[in-house]
């Protein structure tokens, strides 16, 4: 098809002038405003493609790129670099999710294995569609249009570049200033090259096979399928079922019963539990319960697909035994919260106990979401939730504000103040250290003073593709 061939070469060369742009914009680390401004050029031109496009894309997919704003944009609202990659992940995930679910819609019917393992390999597919927008979709041949153009351009580039090495040198003989502009210009360090090289390609890959994916994807011709072997379905039977969740009911209660001590008896039960002190306490066992709970979402959906679908007492009794260890779980999520308060209220707060904490409240709400959904027998609804839920959690990070949070929690007066683990804090703690620098001890101050003077170097030396809200209130702190 001449039209497909024709709009498949206009998708390849916005491919290209996107990774181009992506490829000075991005090379500059951290990454600032440089992300939701290239960012933005990616929505323009695929807007553009998928308007000229006839392929349809389903409204409720387009509703992703509301995410890929949102976290693209908080990488010009924080510095820190623990959030860059919660946002990148956030992105990364909006961005499969469009193109897998592009001419489908329903995005919040989907399969737990569409949002996990076809979400990440829809990212190594998006190589092989560009490998056929390339072979396939452009269909060069001689007698083509773009064979006829694609042959002038090459034939043009090849005679003109005799012409263009004459003039160059006779204008380089003329000007001493524009010698000096051709040598600086082909003069080049190798890494930097190969760096800007493997951007590139990288970019065009990926750009080029998700446009592919948006509005090239549904012209393919269309394969008969496969009849493939109708197998019976493996299932557990009702005393089976019983027998697993009413034993994990019994571990977890178990558990639970235990916990309720240090629940309503306070901390002296720290104290008289084998001599336990706070740090003892909240140091045995945090990470145990929390992967103990994160274990029963797999536990819980894994037993949920062996349920015989045409019995209703299998399913009856599947629900009531799960809800059961589903609630346990969610009072052994609380006594994990609880240990790791009273660590950071003996300790101070911490990069990895906050966004653990974040993930817990994760944990705990799609709990809640899996007995609304999978237990009342709607898995379909179950990933998308989950999803969503992920990207209110990463919101509500970035609006908290880790490193300040962190920064003004630990320069409380009533407790030692780390001032090394301070200093390695991104500029978004920079404010409230300034602010705080006066209560703490002159040692601490030296060494926060020290990290202060780093950063105003850092801001100074700063590329304007790095520039953040975080590091423009940092500049106007220091004046």
């Amino acid at each position: 098809m001449e039209n497909r061939s024709g709009f498949a070469f206009v998708v390849l060369v916005v491919s290209l002038v996107l990774a181009l742009i992506g490829d000075v914009l991005l090379r500059s680390t951290p990454w600032g405003i440089n992300f939701p401004i290239w960012t933005a050029l990616l929505g323009i031109c695929a807007a553009g493609l998928i308007r000229k496009s006839p392929v349809s894309i389903s409204r409720a997919a387009l509703w992703m790129s509301l995410p890929i704003v949102l976290f693209s944009l908080c990488f010009f609202w924080r510095d820190s670099d623990e959030l860059k990659i919660a946002n990148g992940t956030a992105i990364f995930a909006a961005l499969g999710v469009l193109a897998l679910r592009a001419q489908k819609g329903k995005i919040h019917i989907a399969g737990i294995v569409n949002y996990t393992v076809e979400l990440i390999a829809i990212w190594f597919l998006f190589t092989a569609d560009f490998a056929k927008l390339v072979t396939k979709d452009l269909n060069i041949k001689g007698d083509s249009t773009i064979g006829i153009r694609a042959t002038g351009f090459v034939r043009g580039l090849i005679i003109a570049m005799p012409l263009l090495l004459l003039f160059g040198a006779l204008f380089a003989y003329g000007d001493e200033q524009f010698a000096k502009w051709i040598t600086n210009a082909f003069t080049f360090n190798f890494a930097d090259v190969l760096l800007d090289v493997v951007l590139f390609a990288v970019l065009a890959l990926f750009v080029g096979g998700f446009l592919r994916r948006l509005v090239l994807n549904s012209q393919e011709p269309t394969v008969p399928p496969v009849q493939a072997d109708v197998r019976k379905p493996i299932t557990l039977g009702t005393i089976e079922l019983a027998t697993i969740f009413f034993s994990l009911d019994i571990l977890f209660a178990a558990f639970v019963a235990i916990q309720f001590r240090y629940f309503f008896w306070g901390t002296a039960q720290v104290h008289v539990a084998q001599g336990l002190t706070y740090a003892e306490y909240a140091r045995s066992g945090f990470f145990e319960l929390t992967v103990a709970s994160a274990l029963t979402l797999p536990v819980v959906l894994g037993f949920h697909a062996l349920v015989p679908q045409a019995s209703a007492k299998a399913k009856h009794v599947f629900s009531a035994l799960s809800s059961i260890l589903i609630a346990c779980d969610l009072i052994v999520l609380l006594s994990a919260v609880q240990r790791m308060r009273l660590y950071i209220g003996a300790f101070g707060l911490s990069e990895l106990r906050l966004f653990t904490t974040a993930f817990i409240i994760w944990l705990a709400v799609i709990l809640v979401w899996l007995c609304w959904t999978v237990i009342r027998h709607r898995r379909e609804r179950f990933a998308f939730g989950a999803l969503v839920a992920g990207y209110a959690i990463i919101l509500g990070l970035n609006y908290a504000n880790p490193d300040a949070l962190i920064a003004k929690t630990n320069l409380d007066p009533s407790k030692h103040v780390d001032a090394q683990y301070l200093s390695g804090l991104s500029l978004d703690a920079a404010p409230v250290i300034v602010a705080n620098l006066s209560q703490i001890p002159p040692k601490e101050q030296a060494v926060l003073k020290k990290q202060l003077t780093k950063w105003s170097a850092e801001v100074n030396g700063d590329d304007w593709r790095s520039l953040n809200l975080s590091r423009i209130r940092f500049a106007r702190l220091k004046k």
